[in-house]
């Protein structure tokens, strides 16, 4: 099972991705999705574009998302 973990933020989005195999869990990998732009519709489809290109390139099972 691949996991999905993020950290919503207005100017940095953090994501990280871990692997469970057999109850051993493995570090995937981590990374942040900078938010450049100044209206609040296009801060939201950075992130949108961001996560989208992350869930493709790792195909994950479940996400978890951080309150903000």
């Amino acid at each position: 099972m691949i996991i999905l973990g993020i950290d919503p933020g207005s100017n940095i989005t953090g994501y990280g991705i871990i692997l469970i195999e057999n109850s051993v869990h493995h570090y995937v990998g981590s990374g942040c999705i900078r938010i450049n732009a100044k209206e609040t519709s296009e801060r939201l489809q950075q992130v949108y574009h961001g996560i989208r290109d992350v869930m493709g390139q790792f195909c994950p099972n479940e996400i978890a998302i951080e309150q903000i």
